[in-house]
C-alpha cells in the first residue's frame, strides 16, 4: 500500500495558498482597466457590485473625479458593502464554530 506524502492539511493549506493566489491575480487583472472606457451599461453593473467601491472608487475619489452628491453617495454605499461583509463574515464564523470539534489531546 503507499503511503501518501502530504497530510490533510498539508494538502488543504497548499490548496488555499494557490486558489487564494489564482483569484487575487485574476482580480488585479480586472482591477486595471479604467470603468471609463466601458459602456454605460456595463458601469452601471459594476456600481452594483462591491468591485467598483474596492479599487476605481478610492482612486476617483484621489483625483478628485468624484465631489459633492456623488462622493458622499459613493462613500455611503462603500460603508455599507463593509458592514454587509463584516457580518456575513461574522455569520460564517459563528456557525463555523458551532461545526468545530476538537480532536486529540
Amino acid at each position: 500500500m503507499r503511503k501518501l506524502g502530504w497530510t490533510p492539511d498539508q494538502i488543504a493549506k497548499f490548496l488555499h495558498h494557490q486558489v487564494g493566489l489564482k483569484v487575487f491575480k485574476r482580480h488585479a487583472q480586472y482591477a486595471k482597466v479604467s470603468l471609463d472606457i466601458m459602456p454605460n451599461t456595463v458601469q452601471a453593473v459594476m456600481k452594483c457590485l462591491p468591485f467598483y467601491y474596492e479599487l476605481f472608487c478610492p482612486v476617483a475619489i484621489f483625483l478628485g473625479r468624484l465631489h459633492g452628491p456623488a462622493l458622499a453617495e459613493a462613500l455611503v454605499i462603500q460603508s455599507g458593502w463593509l458592514l454587509l461583509t463584516w457580518a456575513a463574515a461574522r455569520a460564517m464564523w459563528k456557525r463555523g464554530l458551532g461545526h468545530y470539534q476538537a480532536v486529540g489531546g
